[in-house]
């Protein structure tokens, strides 16, 4: 049976919708990032730029939280408003939505748990400096790097299904 033109319309606003919003929360990302780095120039007092640091690392985590939480969520919502042909277009989607998602989760819960420990101990301001710049920027950019590889395997599975699509279709 082939598929509607309907379907093919759906799959394209599914899948170019998320992939701007990978994009726009890499772009929201990398300015928090840029705002950290203005903390070390801005201010001589190692406290406040610890305090600036710290309130952009929270911003970053939060959003690395909530959009692991949206795509692991992603096939939960497609089940509920999809239908079954629906879903299993989009299974590759689902799969890599649900591993990028799980590594953004876990990537923020480790800067927050970390931020929680380095506010415990409240060791020297450096200190607290430097060793949460030393854990958390090396994680920032590796939650970048995960973001842009889901864009790119979005856009990339896009492409493919679309060209299948029009495969089966034109048959």
């Amino acid at each position: 049976m082939p598929i509607s033109s309907h379907h093919v319309a759906k799959l394209l606003v599914n899948r170019i919708l998320l992939g701007w919003v990978t994009n726009f929360s890499i772009v929201l990302i990398c300015l928090q990032i840029i705002l950290q780095f203005n903390a070390f120039y801005q201010y001589e007092d190692f406290t406040k730029k610890l305090e600036l640091y710290w309130l952009q690392e929270e911003g970053i985590a939060i959003l690395l939280i909530c959009f692991g939480v949206v795509l692991e969520g992603r096939e939960i919502l497609l089940k509920r408003f999809a239908s079954k042909k629906q879903l299993d277009i989009q299974h590759d989607t689902n799969e890599a939505c649900e591993y990028y998602g799980l590594m953004l989760l876990i990537i923020g819960l480790v800067i927050e748990v970390f931020a929680v420990f380095a506010h415990l101990i409240d060791l020297h301001p450096i200190f607290n400096f430097y060793s949460q710049v030393c854990i958390t920027m090396p994680l920032n950019l590796y939650s970048v790097y995960l973001l842009i590889g889901l864009s790119m395997a979005l856009y990339k599975s896009h492409w493919i299904k679309l060209i299948q699509l029009w495969a089966v279709r034109s048959r």
